[in-house]
């Protein structure tokens, strides 16, 4: 019996470090308005791009964003970002095939303002991919994609130009609280499924 309460109390006392709400890490979501200017060179025939096409994704950050940073560079440990017709998915930057830039800025309350954001493979000049998005002051305003699928600077493209999307911001739980909630719960749980089973039993005596 003292076991058993034992396990009750530990069940008790590790529900809620399960539930304590200071998250690992943070993610950084965009969403970009579609599509609405298109191109495709002179040799290619129609555009792989239309307007159900935009820019959207996210990535990780261990912690949050500083406040007041100012154009400077960061590698997040996880991103996902595409269009709909280009997809980039990996982590560490640095190490990653896909040449990806991330460059942000901050306000006081650590929210992203201005942002240049780039993935892509080998090309212009090569077969390749490009996908960017731009939001920097005095600079370039915009959303975009080309695809170089020859051998010389010819591209399918698409955009959307001073309309930039909007980012929002949301915790992610670190993974060991789900552990130890889920320990908590099963610890609970088979108290009271014990206990249930002995008060049956001395019923059943009785």
């Amino acid at each position: 019996m003292r076991m058993r309460f034992g396990v009750f109390v530990a069940g008790v006392m590790l529900l809620p470090l399960s539930l304590r709400a200071d998250p690992l890490y943070t993610s950084y979501n965009y969403v970009g308005n579609y599509y609405n200017t298109f191109n495709a060179g002179p040799h290619l025939m129609e555009n792989l791009y239309s307007t159900s096409n935009h820019f959207y994704g996210s990535f990780m950050t261990v912690t949050p964003l500083a406040a007041n940073l100012d154009n400077v560079t960061i590698e997040p440990i996880l991103y996902n970002f595409g269009d709909g017709l280009q997809s980039y998915v990996g982590s560490e930057p640095s190490d990653n095939p896909f040449n990806p830039v991330f460059r942000v800025s901050t306000d006081a309350n650590g929210n992203i303002i201005n942002w240049f954001l780039e993935f892509g493979t080998p090309g212009p000049d090569r077969p390749g991919y490009l996908l960017r998005s731009e939001n920097i002051v005095g600079q370039n305003v915009f959303d975009g994609g080309d695809v170089f699928p020859f051998f010389g600077n010819n591209s399918y493209s698409g955009s959307v130009p001073n309309d930039p999307g909007t980012w929002t911001e949301s915790p992610v739980p670190e993974p060991g609280s789900f552990i130890l909630l889920g320990t908590g719960v099963l610890g609970i749980a088979g108290v009271i499924r014990r206990r249930i089973g002995w008060a049956g039993g001395r019923r059943a005596k009785g």
